[in-house]
């Protein structure tokens, strides 16, 4: 037979105090991890509410970009048809004859077809600084999809290259005039460097 254990009311109380404890602190542990996992939830849901915010105002901007280039486009192909390719303006009437989904898609559309025909030229490669040669490679090298969708990024190709030609052709214009070209010359190098700048 086995021997019978015999508790104190003392043993037994401290036995119940403890198990109490136990319970009382996988509560708490458990609580904590709850706790813990509400913040995680909140921290994630305010990361995802901050990264919707950007992207919705990038998008935006995007629009409104696009948006203006659409409205002011015409007149800069008005105002540079004797440097631009002579398709230029057909490329804007051809695009204005189509239905697009959004002002981005149709801008993207604009630059892609005037960037394709501006670098079509062996001149108006050889006009852009090395930089922007490098952006014509590259251009070069991607699928129709990706240089649609990365217009934006190469518009710079044409308008670089655009203003370039505008400053040659009023700086030969001074040199057949006998002005000296000196500060003309420091004047397009500089203009060019800012230009670039403000297209990348």
């Amino acid at each position: 037979m086995s021997e019978t254990v015999t508790l104190t009311q003392e043993q037994l109380d401290s036995i119940v105090a403890g198990s109490i404890n136990k319970y009382i602190e996988a509560q708490k542990e458990s609580e904590k991890k709850e706790q813990e996992k509400e913040i995680k939830q909140v921290s994630e849901e305010a990361k995802e509410k901050l990264e919707a915010e950007k992207e919705e105002q990038a998008s935006r901007a995007e629009l409104e970009q696009a948006i203006k280039f659409n409205m002011d486009i015409k007149k800069f192909v008005d105002d540079n048809a004797a440097i631009l390719p002579p398709e230029s303006k057909k490329i804007l009437e051809t695009i204005d004859g189509k239905k697009y989904a959004s002002e981005k898609d149709k801008a993207n559309e604009v630059r892609k077809g005037l960037i394709d025909s501006f670098i079509a030229l062996k001149d108006n490669i050889d006009i852009l600084p090395a930089t922007q040669k490098a952006q014509v490679e590259k251009y070069k090298n991607l699928t129709e999809d990706e240089k649609l969708k990365q217009a934006p990024y190469f518009w710079g190709i044409v308008d670089v290259g655009t203003n370039n030609k505008v400053l040659m052709r009023r700086a030969n214009q001074q040199n057949q005039a006998g002005g000296s070209d000196d500060a003309f010359e420091k004047r397009f190098l500089e203009t060019a460097k800012n230009k670039f700048k403000r297209s990348k």
